[in-house]
Parts: structure tokens; C-alpha cells; sequence
């Protein structure tokens, strides 16, 4: 049965195929809404364990402070504006969902957006010269990240969780997560997909060993490496 391209589009929305067109240099119309689905398929793989990366990170940091400035260390640890107002922002969304008892600790903390702990990491908690705010030690650093190797600085994980941020904000977006501006075919974007996916399993193990080795053992990576493969945009789909 012939594609009825207008309704396509018309659902979809054509603005969402301009980075593709664009990007990709597609050769017509048919091709693009083949590359976008796909693409799309293989982007709902990394939802798994970037929520698994998300909700690690906030325990362990929250177990690392919690242990050194007390359960409601929110309230004067975080440094800039911004941090500050995430966490008023939690105690705000606390107070309208939590109506049946007393709100505690964790009400706020499970409500504190990812980019919000990434920013933990940062350069005023690693100061020695501030006790107030002092998190982060050889020590503390490896009870965060008990899967971290030798040569791996704080820095460095935090970098590597700021990208993961910004991947995490386009994929809950709807913005398409191979997109940049080095990538100029499929056979590049289906790259790009990779290259994340391997660091986003990277930072899983950092953050929780045993965590990394179910997703491998229930077999996560290995779906998003069947789907994720130049093989798949040779086919005819209609």
C-alpha cells in the first residue's frame, strides 16, 4: 500500500525532520522518515540505564554527604544559584505531592534533578580550604564511584557526566541524541549512537559494578547492539 507521506508528516511534525534532512543529506522524503524511525528505535535503548545512571549517582553522592553533614545537607551545602534553586524547587514539588505525613529528607533528595547532582562534583566541593563545604576525598570519591580505576580523577567522571546529562536532556526531549556537527551520514550517526552507549555503560560501572554486570547479564547491551547497525537502514521497511 502506497505511504501517505502528508498524513506522515503531518503527525510527526516537519520540523522534526530538518536535522535529519539536513544532517544526514538524505536522498528523499521516503528515506528520512526511514532513517528518523530507526534512529528513533534505536534511541529507546538508552533509557534503561541512564535512568539506572541517574538514580545510582543520586544515592551514592547523597550517601557521601549525608554521612559527613547530616540527612538535610541540602539545606547548606549547595553553592550556586542554580543549585539553590533546584532544591527549593524539590522542597516546592515535596510540599504539593507529599500531603498524607510529615515530609522528610528524602522527599527532597529523590526530587533533585540529575544535572543537579553532576554539579556536586564540582570544583568548590573539592576546596580543602572550606570545611563547610569539603565533600570530596580519595575516599569519599571512591565510595561515590566504587568502580572507578586507578587514574581517574573527579574531574574527569565529572566531565563525563555532564555530557551524559546534556544526552539524557535531548533523549527526554525528543531531540535527536547522534545529532553534532561532525555527523554527515547514517553510517556516522549510528557511530555516535554507539560511542555513547559505551560510555554511558562505562559510567554505570563506575558508579555500580554489580548494576553493570545485571544490564549485561539481562542482556540490554546486546538488544541496543542488533539494533544499533548500518545492516538495519538497508532494508526496506515500505
Amino acid at each position: 500500500m502506497p505511504l501517505d507521506h502528508t498524513d506522515v508528516i503531518s503527525a510527526l511534525s516537519g520540523s522534526r525532520l530538518k536535522p535529519y534532512r539536513a544532517s544526514l543529506n538524505t536522498k528523499n522524503l521516503s528515506e528520512t522518515l526511514k532513517i528518523k524511525y530507526l534512529l528513533n528505535d534505536i534511541s529507546q535503548h538508552f533509557y534503561v540505564p541512564l535512568r539506572l545512571v541517574e538514580v545510582a549517582l543520586r544515592n551514592r553522592v547523597n550517601d557521601v554527604i549525608s554521612k559527613a553533614f547530616g540527612a538535610a545537607w541540602y539545606d547548606a551545602i549547595p553553592l550556586s544559584a542554580t543549585s539553590q534553586r533546584l532544591v527549593a524547587q524539590a522542597k516546592s514539588l515535596a510540599v504539593k505531592e507529599v500531603t498524607s505525613r510529615k515530609i522528610v529528607p528524602d522527599d527532597i533528595v529523590c526530587r533533585l534533578m540529575f544535572g543537579f547532582w553532576v554539579f556536586m562534583l564540582d570544583k568548590p566541593y573539592r576546596n580543602t580550604t572550606d570545611s563547610t563545604r569539603h565533600i570530596w576525598t580519595p575516599t569519599t570519591f571512591k565510595a561515590a564511584f566504587p568502580g572507578v580505576g586507578t587514574g581517574l580523577s573527579i574531574a574527569t567522571v565529572m566531565d563525563r557526566l555532564k555530557s551524559l546529562n546534556g544526552l539524557r536532556n535531548r533523549l527526554f526531549h525528543h531531540e535527536p541524541i547522534w545529532k553534532n556537527s561532525r555527523v554527515k551520514s547514517v553510517e556516522d550517526a549510528v557511530a555516535v549512537l554507539n560511542a555513547h552507549y559505551s560510555d554511558l555503560c562505562e559510567v554505570l560501572k563506575w558508579l555500580s559494578p554489580e548494576q553493570n554486570a545485571l544490564v549485561h547479564a539481562w542482556g540490554f547491551p546486546g538488544r541496543f547492539m542488533k539494533s544499533c547497525t548500518i545492516d538495519r537502514f538497508d532494508r526496506q521497511l515500505w
